[in-house]
């Protein structure tokens, strides 16, 4: 985060908007009319290093529903990133999708037991798009996680990548029988993916990628 000092009080430029609105909620609750629908677009700040497509300063838009536990809420957001990005003109994308509870889940399959461990994991995974399997094996190694361990995740890593988008959440409870999280999640899933469907969201848009974990240790 980026911060100076004005007078006695330290001031922060703004990182993104997710916590303000978790400020707001706190501060308001016995104000607001839950479900609460907010969005907000504008500038955001992280003192980072830049990389390729990533910067210091950057316009975020940002869209919540906060006070809703079934999964209806997260399909909304699926359909208004969809109507956004149709409207916007885009003619191919894909938005992927994954819950924490299959996530952790899948991870303590993996040998993961630990809550450290599982975010060692998590991270491991979300990279796989960016980053070869040297260089993941590598910072494995050096957080400390034993050969077998490392060889069991990569194990569990080609079932994942070899799933079919097609019966997904299937053949992830039959690769993962004996793991409750596993099952809630994949329970989650199947209900938001009705949602969806039923909003009219063409599939060719959208899938579960058992491999998603952004920023799940921050948020």
């Amino acid at each position: 985060i980026y911060t100076f000092r004005k007078g006695d009080d330290w001031i922060g430029l703004r990182y993104d908007h997710t916590v303000p609105l978790a400020r707001v909620v706190a501060q308001y609750e016995k104000e607001l009319v839950f479900p609460y629908r907010r969005y907000a677009i504008g500038p955001v700040f992280r003192a980072d290093e830049p990389q390729a497509g990533r910067y210091r300063r950057f316009i975020q838009c940002d869209f919540d529903i906060v006070g809703v536990a079934d999964p209806i809420a997260d399909a909304e957001v699926v359909v208004l990133t969809y109507t956004a990005l149709r409207r916007l003109g885009f003619e191919r994308f894909e938005i992927q999708i994954c819950d924490r509870k299959l996530l952790n889940g899948i991870a303590k399959a993996s040998g993961a037991e630990t809550k450290e461990l599982t975010l060692v994991f998590l991270r491991s995974w979300d990279k796989l798009e960016r980053v070869g399997r040297e260089q993941i094996a590598q910072e494995l190694k050096e957080k400390g996680v034993s050969p077998e361990l490392i060889s069991r995740f990569f194990e569990v890593t080609d079932q994942l990548l070899s799933l079919k988008k097609e019966n997904i959440l299937d053949e992830l409870r039959r690769l993962f029988p004996d793991q409750p999280e596993v099952i809630q999640g994949t329970n989650t899933l199947e209900k938001l993916l009705e949602y969806v469907a039923t909003s009219g969201v063409p599939s060719e848009f959208y899938r579960v990628n058992p491999c998603l974990a952004r920023g799940l240790d921050y948020y």
